[in-house]
This record gives structure tokens, sequence and C-alpha cells, in this order.
């Protein structure tokens, strides 16, 4: 697609003197180009590019700061009352199985709410994720059983995943490919701060005597419309001003439902949605269930997924779909395969609630090191970002933070075997921090600069969705590992001291009948709980 200001034939830098009456005016005898559906979100943001005078881009950086800083402040306290309304709920055993839905939920939204920006424009998209945001948030705290809170927090998460989405690719369509690295991490610079105001802000709220999780939930609904007003009001009117040019110079394009369907290829979404949950849901739920994976349903959806995934799927994007969301020639072009690959094998689960049980730590202390990794992750990120704006180069700093993540694996595995200090653990994060950061932000890059601007909407989702993806392969992995073994795990360790009642609470809650610290009943629950975390 030519770019704004080859369409008009004019030069780059005439177009910030001249007024837009006087762009329309030279361009009524122009013929119109016509705008492809699929990229005519893309070509709009370019349009409203030329209008938005000398402050514009400024203007809109600020205000998704202001959006970031309500994204962040639900990021870094959610988790937390989602662990806490599970154990409630005596739920903690059913925690992987709804974190797999979450991780698939926001994944795989990913380049729906790409492909849909890329029809409708990027400032529609915003109301949208507001709105589910909002009344997911308010279900989850209004919630009196699990299945209300589980339905509400999915919901959430589909609104977090467009908003996500949306601010990484309005980033992508501003700045240029060697500064990409770097405007992809500093969006998130609240999370350097936020993350220990919140551990703060979170021990008050769940520490027996505070106001409780749904209150906190209710907190995030309140701060959120306010966070994201700016950035949707900006940029809903600068389109609306770069309407006028629009028309003047582009034809839009026919849409009709069968249009809308065919370039989202809501098709191939659903056939790899369904798939990916018909395995990995039954392998956190199978252990659950009196017969474990003799269970006839868990049998039949584990087959028909792993179908889909293998024959089904790779029939319609490569030999049906007209505008494929995940083409088959990504996972074959080298750079961006390999890019997937790293994304897809990042994944930490079940920190929080080791370092609460087994390691007795406050629940600031257990907030603030589940955050340690993901604050080094977006500060080595802006680091490395710069690097790369200057240096130009990528490849051999992938290979740099490759190293020093498996190094921070191999020193985790051992801590977790051993009685390791405070100290420890958080250096731990902090290596595995820096690795992630170099590796996620180099194969972001790498995968985005190598397909053309009416693409990178959706590579920039599909390489994030790898992330998630393996973040849900994991929980599944983990939650099958949890309901198959702890039990067995926490009777073994308890011995004589064990009944069945203690058994169900403690498998179920993080903090409902724990006994003491230092009693020889805590000490042999933590030690089933560091076996079955190493596992």
């Amino acid at each position: 697609m030519k770019g704004p200001d080859e369409i008009r034939g004019l030069e780059p830098r005439q177009t910030a003197t001249r007024s837009l009456d006087h762009d329309v005016e030279n361009l009524k005898n122009a013929p119109l180009v016509e705008a492809t559906l699929a990229g005519e979100g893309a070509q709009r943001i370019e349009l409203m590019q030329q209008i938005w005078g000398k402050h514009g881009k400024k203007l809109v950086f600020t205000a998704l700061g202001i959006c970031m800083v309500a994204y962040e402040f639900d990021e870094t306290t959610f988790s937390t009352y989602y662990a806490y309304a599970l154990s409630d709920f005596r739920k903690t055993a059913s925690s992987a199985a709804l974190t797999t839905a979450c991780n698939l939920a926001f994944s795989l939204m990913k380049p729906l709410w790409a492909k849909l920006s890329d029809i409708f424009g990027r400032a529609e998209i915003y109301p949208a994720a507001m709105t589910m945001i909002i009344v997911g948030l308010v279900t989850a705290a209004s919630a009196s059983n699990f299945n209300a809170f589980a339905a509400g927090t999915v919901l959430r998460v589909m609104g977090i995943t467009a908003l996500n989405s949306l601010n990484t690719i309005v980033i992508a369509d501003l700045t240029t490919t060697r500064q990409r690295g770097f405007g992809v991490n500093f969006q998130f610079f609240p999370y350097l701060i936020l993350p220990w105001v919140s551990s703060y802000i979170v021990e008050k709220v769940v520490s027996p005597g505070g106001i409780g999780w749904a209150w906190g939930i209710g907190i995030i609904a309140i701060i959120f419309p306010l966070g994201t007003l700016p950035i949707t009001g900006l940029l809903g009117f600068y389109q609306q001003r770069a309407k006028k040019l629009e028309k003047a110079i582009v034809k839009p394009p026919r849409i009709s439902l069968y249009e809308i369907v065919s370039s989202i290829d809501l098709v191939g979404i659903i056939i790899m949605v369904t798939s990916l949950a018909f395995v990995l849901l039954p392998l956190s739920l199978a252990n659950l269930q009196k017969d474990g994976y003799n269970t006839p349903w868990i049998i039949a959806l584990i087959v028909i997924g792993c179908l889909g995934l293998t024959t089904a799927l790779p029939y319609w994007e490569n030999r049906v779909a007209k505008h494929p969301f995940f083409p088959l020639r990504y996972v074959l072009h080298r750079t961006i395969g390999l890019a997937f690959l790293l994304y897809f094998t990042d994944c930490h689960e079940f920190l929080y609630n080791w370092a609460l049980i087994a390691q007795g730590f406050t629940i600031m202390q257990a907030t603030n090191l589940s955050f340690v990794n993901s604050v080094l992750t977006f500060l080595t990120g802006i680091i490395f970002g710069l690097i790369m704006w200057k240096t130009r180069t990528y490849k051999w700093w992938i290979m740099a933070g490759c190293a020093i993540r498996l190094i921070g694996y191999g020193v985790m595995f051992r801590i977790r075997n051993a009685h390791p200090t405070m100290a420890e653990l958080f250096i731990v994060q902090v290596i595995q921090g820096i690795g992630d950061g170099i590796v996620q932000t180099g194969g972001y890059v790498a995968a985005t600069v190598n397909v053309p601007h009416a693409e990178t909407a959706t590579m920039a989702a599909l390489i994030v969705m790898a992330g998630t993806l393996g973040s849900a392969v994991g929980s599944a992995i983990s939650g099958a590992i949890y309901t198959g073994t702890f039990r067995e795990e926490l009777a073994k360790q308890l011995g004589s001291r064990s009944t069945p009642e203690l058994i169900e609470a403690l498998f179920n809650s993080i903090n409902l009948d724990v006994p003491a610290w230092g009693s020889p009943e805590r000490i042999a629950i933590n030690t089933a709980v560091s076996i079955e975390d190493t596992n």
C-alpha cells in the first residue's frame, strides 16, 4: 500500500504546513485510491498523521501513557485478588483450568482484535474493549459463586487483550522499525513503579480486616474508564478530522457480513480456539474427575482437539481461507518462526502460591516476588530497545538473552530443591527477567520488521499470541500435575497427622485452614508444596 504522501502526490515536509482544506481542494481531480477492507485501519491512521499537526503524535503517546497506568494497575492487583477469590470459593484446584481458559482467550482473541482494527479503525475498538472490561470486572466483583467469577474473569480478559492489542498496534503504526523495540516496551513504563505500590494496596485489601478482594476488583472497575478515556477521545477526534481527507482520496471498500467474516478469518479462529481448548482444558480438569483420564468426555475432547490442530486448521488456513489469520508462510519464515518459538517457551506458573505457602512470605513479599521478573523484563526491553535503535542489530543479543534465560532456569531449579534465602529468590527472578527482556524484545522486532505495514497489526498480535499460548500450555501441564499428585504428596508428608478434611482444605485454598508457620503440619505442607512446584 502506498504511503499517504505518495497517494497525495506531495512532499512529506509540505504536508506539515498545508491546511486540510487546501489539501482537499488540490485533490478534487485526483484519481481515488481504492482501499482494501483488511487494510483500511492502517491506511486511516496514516491519514490521521497528516492532519494532527505538530503536537499530535506527542498527545497520542501521552494518552497511551495514561491508559497504561490504568492497565498496569489492573495487571498488578487483579492477579492477587484472583488467587484469594478462588481460595474463598475453595476452588484453588480449578485455578489452572481457569488460567488456561484466560490465556487462551487473551492469546487467540488478539488476531481477531487486530483484524477488526484493520477493518473498522483503531479508534472504534477502544469503546468495545472498555465495555467488556467493565462488565467483566463488575461481574467478577459481585460474584457469589465460582462460575459467575470465572465468567466475569474471562470477559475481562477478552477486553484486556483488545486494549493490549490496540496499544501495541498504535505504537507500531507510529514508530519506525528501528524505534519499534523501544516503543513497544516503553509503553509499559508504569509497570516499573506500580507493582511496588500495588503490593502495599493488595495487602491492605485482602489481609484480615481489609475491604476484601471483591471491593478491590470494584476499585479497578472505577479507575479503568478514567485511564482509557483520553486515548479513546483523542483518536476519535483525529479520526473525524481525517475523514474529510479520506473521502477525497480513498474509495471506501464494500462492507458486507461475508467480507467481514472473510477478512477476520472467523472460521480459522474458531477452529484454533476450539481445538486448543479441547486439548488444554481437559489436561487441567481430568484429575478432578472420578475416572481421571479414562473419563470418556476427556478422551473425546482431546482426540477432537488434536485432529483440529493437525488437520482441519492447516487445511483451512492453507487451502480455503482468503485472509488467513495465521498464514503458514509465517511459520516457514526462519526469522519469524524462531521469534514465535522464543515467545512460546516463556512461562512461569504458581510462583505466588509457592512463596506464600512454602516460604512463609507475607502478602506484600509474595506479590513483589511475583512481579520482579516482569519488571526486569520491561526495563531490559526498554534498554535493549534503545540499543537496537542505535546499533540496528539484535541477532547476537537474542543469543545472549537465551543463554541468560537458561542460566536463570537452572538456578531456579536448584534453589527450589533447597532452602533458599529471600535474596536468592529475588536474584533468580532478576536473572530471568533480564534474559526474557532481551529475547522478547528482539523476537518482537525480528517478527514485525519482516512483514509490510498492512500486516504489522496481525504480526504484533500473533507474536504475543505465541507467548500467551505458551503460558496456556504451561498452566494446563502444571494444573495436571497439581490436581494429579498434590493430594497424595500432602498425605505422604503429613503422615499420621493427615485427615481427609485437612487435605481437601489445603488442596482448594491458600489461606483457609492453613496450620501455623513452624508447626510440624506446616513444615510437612511446605515440603509437599515445594516438591509439587519442582515437578
